[in-house]
């Protein structure tokens, strides 16, 4: 299946009732039918380009070139205000508690979840209802934190699945990894040549997947409280953009502006697969939380709906 409309997809994500969100360069966040293809609705969330769509349980937050983060909840959407530059990256911490917004201010900000439940129900209702954000509200999050040890901007975040840790990947090449809990720098994983554009965690904790500019991958080994570089992967002929660990396979996806998806085997460190059919740069990929539907958004104004089992048979 594939959607099209008029302007570059830059992020996507799957919401827990299948759902398809997607984020454009035009601020709107788009909500699809992906069986059918059909937009189901638009709106007018960001006055510059999106640039990260993250969704947790309950909830979902957007982050965009315009400085802002955006929480959605089950009335309307509320502005998260304090980078000083484009943000871009967003993640939430695995219980939904915390969300993380990385920034080309070079800092990450951690932003802490009210006592507040918001029902699946409740979400799909606010965001159907498309109200106006309230500026500076800050219900739902408030500001927790401000991470600073990257000497560039930040392009990719990520939370470990066990551990109360948070990756961050910058222009400067580098990877940090933190403890969302204590704020603490834990630790610099270095050997990138090139900026880091993507960051992923297996769902045992045991590999980080880190993304750069040049087309690589490295494959960190988590090992003694420490991660520590295992693999490197000449994955790409450009930027690696997006990845992301299947849940029960050992396979990682990875998108790249050379136009295709790879699937890899992460123990024999091949690639298995190779999807092909978008005709420009992929900026983002998601999967569903069964790892049977794998989604991507392109800068050919598409999105593709790719089913696991197909291209594994």
């Amino acid at each position: 299946v594939s959607a099209t409309f008029n302007s570059v997809v830059t992020a996507v994500s799957i919401q827990p009732d299948g759902w398809i969100v997607s984020g454009s360069e035009d601020g709107h966040i788009q909500r699809w039918n992906w069986v059918t293809g059909e937009l189901v609705r638009a709106i007018p969330a960001h006055q510059k380009g999106i640039t990260g769509l993250a969704c947790s349980s309950k909830l979902m937050a957007s982050s965009s070139d315009d400085r802002t983060v955006q929480f959605w909840d089950a009335e309307q959407s509320t502005i998260l205000m304090g980078h000083t530059h484009c943000v871009k990256a967003i993640a939430f911490s695995p219980d939904g508690s915390i969300l993380a917004s990385g920034s080309w201010d070079k800092t990450i900000k951690l932003w802490k979840m009210q006592a507040k439940a918001i029902s699946r129900q409740q979400l799909a209702a606010g965001f159907d209802s498309a109200q106006p954000a309230r500026d500076c509200s800050l219900s739902g999050f408030v500001p927790s934190a401000t991470l600073v040890g990257h000497r560039l901007g930040i392009n990719a975040l990520a939370f470990h699945p066990q551990e109360k840790y948070l990756a961050s990947g910058g222009l400067d090449s580098e990877v940090i990894l933190w403890s969302w809990e204590s704020h603490e720098l834990l630790q610099h994983l270095r050997g990138h040549r090139q900026a880091v554009m993507a960051l992923a965690f297996s769902p045992d904790g045991q590999w980080l997947a880190s993304g750069s500019a040049d087309g690589m991958i490295h494959l960190w080994k988590y090992s003694l409280q420490r991660f520590e570089l295992e693999k490197i992967l000449s994955a790409h002929s450009w930027t690696v953009s997006s990845l992301i660990f299947h849940p029960t396979n050992n396979c990682l996806f990875s998108a790249s502006w050379d136009h295709t998806i790879k699937v890899w085997d992460i123990l024999s460190t091949q690639a298995i697969e190779t999807l092909r059919g978008h005709t420009d740069s992929v900026s983002a990929i998601a999967l569903d939380e069964a790892g049977q539907v794998l989604v991507s958004g392109s800068c050919d104004r598409t999105i593709r709906v790719w089913e696991f089992a197909k291209f594994r048979d």
